[in-house]
């Protein structure tokens, strides 16, 4: 009766032996992955970069692959290929990953690539993925621009603004703009919009002054672009207006004086005549200055204002008869003469000055010369202004109806036209009255229409 449990426990352990013989023959699957992690550094948008993963199998029986994923924040710039399904024991399996950032912003990315099999230890093992997707960044030169000293209604020669992309992805160029107080006077023209890692572009600015001559112009040229750290860069540009305004010759315009327009002595006991001569073309900014020559021709006492061109006599009597004289004006960087005769006639009342309303009237001569495009102008208008007693000055002069040619400017003071026409008003004529008033509230609306054309 004591042999029985023997043989029962004998019974299990064989058993036991044959189940724990038949799993050693069986064997077991194993996974070795590597790299454990992947750094694809610096790509470019819109690049691809490739790395290698490598599936070992370890283990003593056939590892079977049942899936490969990329998954995390940023699965979609991560890819896969592989052809793994049943590694046997001792054999590998390569899966190729890329990084393709395509998405905004600029930066650092990252995923994981997942990997399944039948390892009973390890069932899921999961690879780190990560990539900078590099943004472009933009260089320029020079940051700032001199053009030095030009003449007014010129144009400097050009100075290159370079403009390069030491990033990696594409440096795009949305905008290169002129902004500043001086902005109109200053120019661009570039060649910019998409730049490649390395590559570069060029933007060519001008400087073509205008008035008032003498001064220092500033503006900036601003560059925009996809750059995440510096979106707009800024190249300031400058410049002097140099010299005078070259225009026109500088020539005298105007009717003989008559000597009935005496008519009164003012307060210093000078005799006064009211009509003045114009000057057109040269330069009147800021005015033009007037004087008297061939001196012997004229009465006594004979002298005229330099600003106004305005006649004054005293310490003689004006005999009747006719006189020829020459008037010269300046603009200051040239001059003009005109001859001109003065007849007096036996008019004058000698009385003290009245200067009526109705003696403040407008010129009849309403002559203005034809302006060209992109060329400097100028002109003067003229008044009898009656006698230009202080309280009476000054004038001030308004543009009543109609308008100017663009570019060109009435100076209320001395009603002098003056300025650069716009290229836009080639080939058009502007017409226009003018409005005058004198220090006494006179006013004077003649109602003539004077006309500019620009060439």
């Amino acid at each position: 009766m004591r042999s029985k449990p023997l043989v029962i426990f004998l019974g299990t352990l064989v058993l036991i032996l044959f189940t724990f013989s038949a799993t050693l023959l069986a064997g077991t699957p194993k996974i070795s992955v590597t790299p454990a992690s992947i750094n694809f550094g610096n790509v470019k948008l819109g690049g691809t970069s490739g790395k290698t993963i490598t599936i070992k199998n370890t283990g003593t029986s056939d590892l079977v692959i049942s899936s490969i994923s990329i998954t995390g924040l940023n699965a979609s710039e991560f890819g896969q290929t592989n052809n793994c399904t049943t590694i046997p024991k001792g054999g590998s399996c390569p899966i190729t990953v890329t990084f393709n950032p395509t998405l905004l912003p600029f930066g650092q990315k990252s995923a994981t690539a997942s990997i399944s099999s039948n390892d009973p230890v390890k069932p899921t093992v999961g690879v780190k993925l990560s990539g900078n997707a590099s943004p472009p960044k933009i260089s320029v030169s020079p940051m700032s621009i001199n053009f030095g000293s030009v003449e007014m209604d010129s144009t400097s020669s050009p100075k290159t603004v370079t403009i390069k992309n030491i990033g990696a992805s594409d440096l795009v160029i949305s905008d290169v703009t002129i902004t500043g107080t001086d902005a109109s006077e200053f120019s661009q023209t570039n060649n910019c919009s998409t730049v490649s890692s390395g590559g570069s572009c060029t933007a060519t600015a001008g400087f073509a002054p205008t008035l008032p001559p003498g001064g220092s112009k500033t503006a900036t040229m601003s560059i925009s672009s996809n750059d995440p750290k510096s979106p707009t860069v800024s190249v300031k540009l400058s410049g002097t207006a140099k010299g005078g305004m070259p225009s026109s010759s500088l020539t005298v315009y105007g009717s003989d004086l008559v000597g009935s327009l005496f008519g009164c002595i003012d307060d210093s006991g000078s005799y006064v005549i009211a009509e003045s001569l114009v000057a057109v073309g040269g330069s009147p900014h800021p005015g033009y200055t007037w004087t008297l020559s061939n001196l012997s021709a004229y009465p006594p006492g004979t002298t005229v204002e330099p600003p106004t061109g305005i006649f004054k006599w005293s310490g003689g009597t004006l005999l009747p008869g006719q006189y020829t004289f020459d008037m010269t004006v300046s603009d200051g960087l040239t001059t003009a003469q005109g001859t001109f005769t003065f007849e007096v006639d036996d008019e004058r009342n000698g009385g003290l000055c009245a200067c009526p309303a109705e003696q403040l009237s407008q010129s009849s001569v309403n002559y203005l010369p034809n302006a060209t495009a992109g060329h400097a102008y100028g002109a003067t208008m003229f008044v009898d202004a009656g006698c230009p007693k202080p309280k009476y000055l000054p004038l001030t002069w308004s543009i009543s109806a109609g308008q100017l040619p663009p570019g060109l400017t009435l100076d209320s003071s001395r009603g002098v036209i003056y300025g650069v026409p716009f290229s836009s008003a080639a080939g058009q004529t502007f017409d226009f009255t003018v409005h005058v008033q004198n220090g006494a509230g006179d006013a004077s609306d003649s109602g003539d229409v004077y006309s500019i054309t620009v060439e």
